[in-house]
């Protein structure tokens, strides 16, 4: 598809990922492409106003001045910035479709220890947080909570993934992940020393277990692509209600619903909690 002359290709992938560096985005492409998917399976409608203003965070918008995102250096780089961005929505719309599922950046199999496989946890980790923030802000509520199973670990993954919604997986996997990363940059110090020292390091060494990595990975992996059929379908029922409902109500002015207007902010999972704990609200209220 082009947009004004412009088409997906892999130089505007390079742009987008480029201009996302530059302006100081909290979104690699990767992330970018999961937080828009996200959006796009969201039951509200998402403006591309309000996603640029997650993409590139105004000044007003966040607490600390350096997070904000730096200003274009042009209005055509701006206009061509939004123009890739749109492309890359059109793009992502097709896996609306339950037989045309949307795929994480892939993780070798090979890839079971040492910095390539540390790369791949961290990468999946933020893809699958940005699409669960692409879902809140469509307001999806997500939460960590799950009903009481007899899951004794990554080998009762099947038992999950056939209990659990598909945001409730990866709400589940990157609170898993959450909890190991602490032991992770242990390990890399570890390792990092064993390196200088010429010497090998082992989980077992630096005490990290990365079989329980591995099966929260795992575990968002395959329930994501196992419950994603069947999430799509649930987004086009609860739409085709929502849409049913508004045409019936068209004809009586006086019973008419007026949607709903968020008036504060809504508190996402990686702010602040409310509570004042000083954790953030996924690490804290939320579960």
């Amino acid at each position: 598809m082009m947009i004004a002359g412009l088409e997906m290709n892999s130089e505007t992938e390079t742009f987008l990922r480029d201009m996302l560096k530059a302006q100081r985005s909290p979104y690699t492409l990767e992330m970018l492409r999961a937080f828009i998917m996200g959006t796009i399976l969201a039951p509200e409608v998402v403006m591309p106003s309000h996603l640029m203003d997650e993409i590139l965070p105004s000044e007003e918008s966040v607490e600390d001045p350096e997070d904000a995102a730096l200003p274009f250096e042009s209005a055509s780089q701006a206009e061509r910035f939004f123009k890739a961005l749109m492309l890359l929505w059109n793009e992502l719309t097709i896996h609306q479709s339950p037989n045309r599922p949307f795929f994480f950046s892939p993780v070798p199999d090979e890839a079971r220890d040492g910095e390539e496989f540390i790369d791949c946890v961290m990468r999946r980790h933020t893809e699958m947080g940005a699409f669960l923030e692409g879902l809140e802000l469509g307001g999806y509520e997500v939460t960590t909570s799950v009903p009481e199973l007899e899951y004794r670990g990554p080998e009762d993954s099947d038992l999950l993934i056939e209990h659990l919604t598909l945001p409730q997986i990866l709400s589940l996997a990157t609170f898993s992940l959450d909890e190991s990363f602490d032991q992770l940059e242990s390990y890399i110090a570890a390792k990092k020393k064993a390196e200088e020292d010429n010497q090998a390091v082992s989980p077992v060494n630096s005490e990290f277990d990365f079989g329980e990595l591995w099966g929260a990975m795992r575990l968002g992996e395959r329930g994501f692509n196992r419950r994603y059929p069947a999430f799509v379908e649930q987004v086009k029922r609860e739409r085709f209600i929502q849409m049913a409902t508004r045409k019936a109500l068209d004809g009586d002015d006086d019973d008419v619903a007026m949607p709903l207007v968020r008036t504060e902010p809504k508190l996402g999972r990686n702010d602040p909690c409310f509570c004042g704990s000083g954790k953030k609200f996924k690490k804290c209220c939320l579960q």
